[in-house]
């Protein structure tokens, strides 16, 4: 191994040696020198421990760091390593002030790749969008900001905003992601997200919002039967319930097993006990891959010893018996 090569390896595992370190004046001496250096994924390494220690003192020196990184960044900060280490250090500090996450969502980076050239600031704008949520602004300028992003030209970072938008608890927001969900995206997992959050935000009539895509095309299909499976509102499983008693489709039977609700475990039992023999043999899958996997396997081994089908036992012991 080269000695330049050697000496740089050895300092990368100095900084990272320094997660197990006690807080201590040496220890913020050594992290401000790394923060400063041109290196940017030593400096990536070493905002990563200013994160982890929770060491504010040194948040202006994150600050600067990013701001260097800022100029001429393909050459300083290819592959943003260290602005995104910033970044997350920042949010594990409790940082407040927007401007740098303002910054950040505003950020585009070209980098050559073979055959042309691809942004890699993508998923930096997308952890500048969830930063922003925890910032002192106003309800108005938050929503902006993040409304502009879900019309990002890359799908990470119109996931992120439209994520950030649920994260913001705001009445408003539930407004947006219902605009944007039926605005459609060319991205199936974008509207997805769309559904998650006006579930989570248990925004009124989010279920039968949802459940109004289970006609859509294939894609938005899958979006909203998943959205569905891990929705916190128990209607949600009736209506899962509904569209598999009207189509057989087995993607549901999956979803009911992501569910926290005991009514998609029942289902899921009687559908061992007396569903078609293909349910029977997915649920039998959904129900040990679950959350319940230990409280159900005594109820789902009785369900199928009633049924007295030697296929379907034999499903039930690789998955429950292994």
């Amino acid at each position: 191994m080269a000695p330049a090569k050697k000496e740089f390896e050895h300092r990368v595992a100095a900084i990272e040696a320094l997660n197990l370190a006690t807080p201590s004046p040496e220890v913020t001496a050594a992290l401000r020198k790394a923060l400063a250096d041109k290196n940017n994924f030593l400096v990536s390494k070493a905002a990563a421990v200013v994160g982890n220690q929770g060491l504010q003192i040194l948040t202006d020196d994150l600050l600067s760091a990013f701001a260097r990184f800022l100029k001429d960044a393909t050459k300083t900060d290819p592959q943003c390593w260290a602005k995104n280490a910033i970044v997350k250090a920042l949010r594990q500090l409790g940082h407040s002030d927007a401007a740098v996450f303002i910054q950040g969502t505003a950020h585009v980076q070209m980098e050559p790749v073979w055959g042309g050239s691809t942004d890699t600031a993508a998923g930096l704008r997308g952890l500048c969008a969830l930063a922003l949520v925890d910032c002192i602004l106003p309800a108005k300028q938050l929503l902006s900001q993040l409304v502009d992003l879900t019309a990002d030209k890359e799908k990470i970072v119109r996931v992120e905003a439209v994520r950030a938008l649920s994260g913001t608890g705001l009445e408003e927001a539930e407004l947006l992601l219902r605009m944007k969900a039926l605005a459609g995206d060319r991205e199936a997992e974008v509207t997805g997200q769309c559904f998650l959050g006006l579930l989570e935000l248990k925004a009124s009539g989010a279920v039968v919002f949802v459940e109004k895509f289970l006609t859509a095309d294939e894609e938005l299909q899958f979006e909203a039967i998943s959205a569905l499976g891990v929705a916190p509102q128990a209607e949600a499983v009736d209506a899962l319930i509904r569209y598999w008693k009207a189509t057989q489709e087995t993607d549901v039977i999956r979803a009911l097993g992501l569910s926290k609700h005991p009514a998609a475990v029942d289902y899921l039992v009687d559908l061992c006990e007396s569903g078609p023999s293909m349910a029977a043999s997915i649920a039998i899958e959904a129900l040990a891959k679950g959350r319940f996997r230990e409280e159900v396997r005594v109820r789902t081994g009785g369900a199928l010893a009633r049924r007295d089908d030697g296929s379907l036992l034999k499903v039930f012991d690789r998955f429950f018996k292994t």
